[in-house]
């Protein structure tokens, strides 16, 4: 997703959609990650979650912390793999967050 909403607290929800495949060892255990950075008042955020890594795109929403974030602006990193590692993703992106 291209944007981020900001909480009251500080904090914003992201959502992305992920798709990984299962592993031999960890069968359809994974992670996926994110991490929010605005330069501008250095805010800073990360989030982790399970993920399913059973070949099917799934969508997930991170309430990125601890900010305090700001309207404007960020810069986001997303990581998704299986337990093995054998099926893994990074993704940079520009978001704004309103």
């Amino acid at each position: 997703m291209n944007q981020a909403k900001l909480q009251e607290n500080g904090t914003v929800l992201v959502s992305l959609y992920y798709q990984c495949l299962p592993s031999a060892v960890g069968g359809t255990a994974g992670f996926v990650a994110m991490r929010l950075e605005q330069t501008e008042g250095s805010a800073y955020g990360e989030a982790f979650d399970p993920a399913n890594c059973n070949g099917q795109k799934h969508k997930v929403t991170f309430d990125v912390a601890p900010g305090p974030f700001h309207p404007g602006s960020a810069t986001a990193q997303a990581v998704v793999s299986n337990a093995s590692d054998s099926s893994r993703a990074e993704k940079f992106a520009k978001l704004t967050v309103r």
